[in-house]
């Protein structure tokens, strides 16, 4: 298994795309998607190119990308279907779609349409980021988008475990609805006997992800790392106390409220001051620095092994019900590789903007 951080996520990916041709097998799925970013483009023109020289193409992106874009309000938000008339940046998405919809051995879908308009765009999503390419799997928290966020994929080279993970994905893409495809179960795909996948079908108030994250941290005997985006509240964070309290060395790694924006920060903020009223101080030491870029990894490592994937560990979205994906691995000594690969990606990003600055 290998680790990566965004920036070589996306130099993998074009590296294995500009190598597929005829007789390859792409897919590749995200939440959100943003081809004006240059690191974005690179890929869907790698994509369409391997498409022209005979690579199967599987490509889906929640309808995520187009009910809302930073603060505008996407098409998807404001009608009831896709309108024939699309502003900017959103007819540059679709046309990147329909770019790879010209050749006959490419699939590319918005994934999750909403019934109605004025739905809730983070409500029956697909959070879902991974990519495969022939024999090679990758999974994890990187979107198509944002390409300075601090993230983290893994890379798996299994050609059974692939052939699994394209057939499931598939199913997913050519239903346009994730949730059809397992709404009755999650699915659990093992890879070997210390390793699985674990999927949310985006089921309201189920997760097999959570309840395999909460179980890993009270397994913990030693030591424990956690990443997020936000500060890892309620059940998670009384589960993270749990492990202080029997003396695991307990570090939280989570982005600063401000990085939320003006709306998501306040309800941020309201939620850490509510979770330093019930847990010590120094479960708040690892907050970073304002200055970096949003951390968006997603990561529990402990000395027993570790999950990583699609899902922040935290509640909210299981009440949702969005689909999620991860990867699970029994292994302690795998585990601190991972912890290490995220602090050395954060480490680097503090050094630049210390440079940068200087």
């Amino acid at each position: 298994m290998q680790f990566f951080s965004k920036s070589e996520y996306f130099d993998e990916l074009n590296r294995r795309v500009q190598l597929a041709g005829s007789g390859s097998r792409i897919l590749l799925m995200s939440m959100s998607f943003d081809p004006g970013e240059q690191r974005i483009a690179e890929v869907m023109a790698n994509l369409e190119q391997a498409a022209a020289r005979g690579a199967s193409i599987t490509f889906g992106v929640d309808a995520y990308s187009f009910l809302i874009d930073e603060n505008q309000a996407g098409p998807l938000f404001l009608h009831s279907s896709m309108p024939a008339e699309l502003g900017a940046p959103f007819s540059q998405k679709l046309a990147w779609l329909d770019k790879l919809n010209q050749y006959p051995n490419s699939n590319a879908v918005i994934l999750n349409k909403p019934q109605r308009k004025y739905s809730l765009w983070i409500a029956g999503r697909s959070h879902i980021k991974a990519a495969v390419i022939d024999d090679y799997s990758l999974i994890g928290g990187a979107n198509l988008d944002k390409p300075d966020f601090l993230d983290l994929m893994t890379g798996v080279q299994n050609r059974v475990f692939a052939d699994e993970l394209h057939g499931t994905l598939s199913k997913f893409i050519e239903t346009k609805e994730a949730g059809d495809v397992t709404r009755q179960s999650d699915q659990t795909i093992a890879i070997d006997r210390d390793s699985r996948i674990l999927i949310d079908a985006g089921v309201r108030n189920r997760s097999i992800i959570y309840d395999a994250g909460l179980r890993l941290i009270d397994a913990a005997q030693d030591w424990l790392v956690i990443t997020c985006q936000y500060f890892p509240n309620a059940r998670t964070a009384q589960h993270l106390l749990q492990a202080k309290e029997r003396n695991v060395n307990v570090e939280i790694l989570y982005s600063p409220p401000a990085k939320h924006g003006l709306i998501g920060g306040l309800g941020q903020q309201a939620s850490v001051l509510l979770e330093r009223t019930r847990l010590p101080s120094n479960m708040f030491d690892n907050q970073l620095s304002a200055e970096l870029p949003m951390l968006h990894a997603k990561l529990i490592a402990c000395d027993q092994g570790m999950i990583t994937g699609s899902h922040n560990f935290v509640e909210a979205g299981v009440k949702l019900g969005t689909a999620e994906i991860a990867i699970q691995i029994d292994d302690g000594d795998l585990a601190r590789t991972a912890a290490g690969k995220i602090k050395s990606i954060i480490g680097s990003q503090s050094r630049l903007r210390s440079e940068s600055n200087s």
